[in-house]
């Protein structure tokens, strides 16, 4: 749907960042920078993120916090400060923040909510981070029949889909995130 090829995710913003989702609907790249953001770690935030919080305004103070241990941080942040700042994403709000990170059974997982405007939800699944026990779960995925994200992954699921049961769900992720 483009008219010109886009070089990242932030040049998508900074083209199409002016237009809501009503004007022009959500689409595999939308999909692409939200799974990017479960990248960022909320969890190291001040503000709660079980309940729903607002995308923009409510982590912009803390977005240097939120990026350090990611890679790439300063992509990651520039990200996350052009989809805060677009009329795209700004009535986007984020909740039900999960996270688990357990050596002994060689799990490491997050997952959280989008709510979008239209009454959808986009479940992003944070993929393999920088953690030994990220790759190992990643590499457990080669020969075995599941791994401890994957169960998360669906009890998740599970609890949104009846927590919002006449909502629209989309689920999306990259990497490890992708599969489970």
């Amino acid at each position: 749907h483009y008219n010109k090829p886009m070089k990242n995710i932030i040049d998508y913003i900074k083209e199409y960042g002016n237009l809501t989702l009503e004007e022009y609907p959500f689409n595999n790249v939308d999909s692409l920078i939200l799974s990017q953001i479960s990248y960022i770690k909320f969890e190291n935030s001040t503000i709660d993120v079980e309940s729903e919080v607002h995308l923009l305004n409510e982590f912009e103070n803390e977005i240097n916090d939120l990026c350090t241990n990611t890679r790439v941080p300063e992509l990651n942040e520039e990200l996350f400060l052009q989809t805060i700042h677009s009329l795209r994403y700004e009535a986007i709000t984020i909740s039900h923040l999960q996270t688990n990170f357990d050596k002994d059974n060689e799990k490491q997982f997050c997952a959280m909510t989008f709510h979008l405007p239209n009454q959808t939800d986009y479940i992003a699944f944070r993929g393999t981070d920088a953690s030994f026990v990220g790759w190992k779960e990643d590499f457990n995925m080669s020969f075995k029949s599941h791994i401890a994200s994957q169960i998360s992954a669906k009890g998740y699921l599970e609890n949104i889909a009846k927590d919002f049961p006449n909502k629209k769900i989309r689920v999306g992720g990259h990497s490890k995130g992708g599969n489970i």
